[in-house]
């Protein structure tokens, strides 16, 4: 991960709502990218990244690359939950 500045209350796109991994994920022994402890069976979401440039149109969907973050990391509010 590059450390990075950004605002307080920046907002962050996730894709696919908030999961629990199971053991044979292969992400399960994967470290957070944030916090660098493994993601296990804590609640993760997946943050948006970017589309390749070939990839890129002007509307409708593509496929475009994400990472796997814990929940706390990313900040309830910004997956929708409540605290």
């Amino acid at each position: 991960m590059i450390p990075v500045r950004v605002p307080a209350d920046l907002k962050v796109h996730t894709v696919g709502g908030v999961r629990r991994l199971e053991e044979e994920n292969p992400l399960f022994y994967r470290d957070c990218p944030v916090c660098d402890t493994y993601l296990l069976d804590e609640p993760i979401t997946l943050v948006a990244v970017g589309i390749r440039p070939d990839d890129r149109k002007e509307r409708g969907w593509t496929t475009g690359g994400a990472i796997a973050v814990h929940v706390a990391c990313v900040g309830a509010a910004s997956v929708g939950l409540n605290t």
